[in-house]
């Protein structure tokens, strides 16, 4: 089997390449994005490409002729989806309309698995909502609605096309290595740098009352290694989620607490979005049945491993002693 991860040097690829070689040690790993020489930190056979380019997408799919195509390339930011709808639709929809393009024409019995996002649900004001892979759809900021987008497109190509594909519906998810600019990361550096005194006793935060399902990305890439097993994911849509709906008040109170620091917590009004939906819990019933993932890593080791994750960053680039 060869496959070929596209947006191979990013953070969740960093996690997914090893778990793909662990599930899948016959299996030819293949990589694509713009960074020249691929992930430092897992060999694959590394493609310099955008995939926003046509040309170019369709040169690596032909020369490496895959079984599965897994698009991990995204512009994955909610809050700058807003400042930047442009982007994030040239990179959602239109590398996803390249990669079908080229499978069509270069690996038309491929499989495609294509990472959407539990954000295309649109959320809920009532928090007992669970949503499943059968609720409707209903997009409220841009970068889900290049998520929907390409969810429809996919669909047009199985039927004009025969494509093979399955789509993921991932919840949010962090771990070491985010970067900070994602809400848990950004929290979880602030708190190390007030730590050790690099910065006033000051956390700045956004909408605090908002509820969200949040994965452990070890988790989230032994749900996608155990889809590209299984015959049982083709033409289906699976949550990858964790099934709790958890303030980010309660999240940040644990942090601060493992953290040990006092801090005043400030709210950022640059920090808020247009539209925040208050309540997203997702549904992991299906790929449970249907595959037989489900989350294994307690939140509150993820944001202990994020603290920890930062220790080490800024003690080593500031010369600090861990402590």
């Amino acid at each position: 089997m060869k496959v070929l991860v596209v947006g191979d040097t990013g953070f969740v690829a960093s996690y997914l390449l090893p778990a793909l070689k662990d599930a899948l040690p016959e299996a030819v790993l293949y990589g694509m994005s713009r960074q020249a020489g691929g992930n430092p930190n897992v060999k694959v056979q590394h493609f310099a490409g955008d995939v926003t380019d046509e040309a170019r997408t369709a040169e690596v799919v032909e020369e490496v002729v895959p079984d599965v195509i897994i698009n991990l390339s995204s512009f994955s930011s909610v809050f700058e989806s807003w400042s930047d709808p442009v982007t994030c639709h040239q990179v959602n929809y239109n590398g996803t309309l390249n990669l079908c393009l080229a499978m069509v024409k270069h690996a038309p019995t491929a499989r495609f698995l294509h990472i959407s996002s539990l954000e295309v649900y649109g959320g809920s004001d009532d928090p007992s909502v669970s949503v499943s892979e059968s609720s409707p759809v209903n997009p409220q900021n841009p970068y889900a609605v290049s998520k929907a987008a390409s969810e429809l497109l996919l669909r047009q190509y199985r039927i004009s096309h025969g494509l093979h594909y399955t789509i993921l519906r991932p919840s949010n998810h962090t771990g070491p290595g985010r970067k900070p600019s994602y809400v848990l990361s950004g929290f979880a550096k602030q708190l190390v740098e007030i730590k050790h005194g690099r910065r006033e006793p000051i956390l700045y935060v956004g909408n605090l009352k908002a509820h969200r399902d949040f994965l452990d990305v070890r988790d989230v890439v032994q749900a996608y290694s155990s889809v590209v097993k299984s015959d049982q994911a083709k033409q289906q849509i699976f949550n990858v989620c964790s099934g709790n709906s958890y303030s980010l008040s309660s999240l940040l109170d644990c942090m601060i607490d493992t953290a040990g620091v006092s801090v005043e917590i400030k709210v950022d009004p640059k920090r808020y979005r247009p539209v925040d939906i208050p309540y997203i819990r997702g549904s992991n019933s299906k790929i449970e049945e249907g595959i037989g993932w489900i989350p294994q890593i307690p939140i509150e080791t993820t944001l202990r491993d994020l603290l920890a994750f930062w220790e080490k960053q800024i003690c080593q680039t500031q010369g600090i002693q861990e402590v």
